[in-house]
């Protein structure tokens, strides 16, 4: 009797391969993030832009070609500038997916959502039901995702309030990471200390990491990383790197898997 096959997730995540040179940190840090939930998967990981994510609503010729970097059964897709729907359909027809995660900052917010939109108190609905949006109506994504896109946008377009199903979840899934995906880093200020091995003393001009400022790579970590190896831009110059190594730093119980991007990547890929 042959092995039971894996489930097949590819994980669709804003991040960028110039914060990652030559090292594959970007697709591990995600692995890690999702090999603490226990589910025995094979996650494909493949970053992507919010430039892909407006240009859904693009009539610009769609390229031939994308690069990909493939190492240890990770994909991160690092140009080509396609949209979202063709990104994902190239990488399907090459991987089969049982499910695709769409994970997409809020800041900055998508530019062709009206003023309007963007300054919701609440603007997650408008952010993720422009993608679904137009990915229920994709000429090239496979109808598994267009149906699942389909039946998550009455979801998103409702007025009812958004609480968790029960249940097995959907083939397309969408992670809004508000105000950004370094707010799991910063949820958890003694896990960065103790990546940087500062955890027994704060230096001198460390950050608040209770902060309302929704740019909190350079507000908050940058600035962290100065502190301590005075180098600037640090983190934002290598973003990937430096968020490998704070994942790598947190303990089994440790704050930043509580927070909801955290919470949420692990409902998405174990329901």
């Amino acid at each position: 009797m042959s092995a039971r096959r894996k489930p097949v997730i590819g994980l669709f995540v804003e991040g960028s391969r110039p914060t990652d040179p030559l090292r594959d940190d970007f697709g591990k840090m995600w692995q890690h993030l999702a090999d603490h939930f226990g589910r025995d998967i094979e996650l494909k990981v493949f970053g992507i832009s919010k430039g892909q994510i407006v240009r859904l609503q693009s009539d610009l010729p769609v390229k031939k070609g994308a690069t990909k970097l493939i190492a240890k059964g990770q994909t991160q897709l690092v140009g080509g500038g396609d949209p979202l729907d063709v990104a994902i359909q190239r990488a399907y027809e090459k991987d089969r997916f049982d499910r695709v995660i769409i994970a997409f900052d809020r800041w900055r917010p998508n530019q062709i959502l009206s003023p309007e939109e963007q300054d919701l108190p609440c603007p997650m609905r408008p952010e993720v039901s422009f993608v679904l949006r137009h990915l229920a109506v994709s000429k090239y994504l496979d109808s598994i995702f267009r149906n699942a896109a389909k039946a998550l946008l009455l979801r998103y377009e409702s007025r009812t309030e958004l609480r968790p199903r029960a249940g097995k979840l959907s083939a397309l899934e969408v992670i809004f990471m508000n105000p950004m995906f370094e707010a799991i880093f910063v949820s958890d200020e003694q896990t960065v200390r103790k990546a940087l091995e500062v955890e027994k003393k704060k230096p001198k001009d460390w950050p608040k990491f209770k902060t309302y400022e929704a740019e909190l790579d350079k507000r908050v970590l940058d600035i962290a990383i100065l502190a301590v190896k005075y180098q600037r831009n640090a983190y934002t110059n290598a973003k990937s790197r430096w968020g490998h190594a704070f994942v790598r730093a947190a303990s089994a119980d440790a704050a930043l898997w509580e927070h909801p991007i955290a919470s949420r990547l692990g409902r998405v890929i174990t329901a």
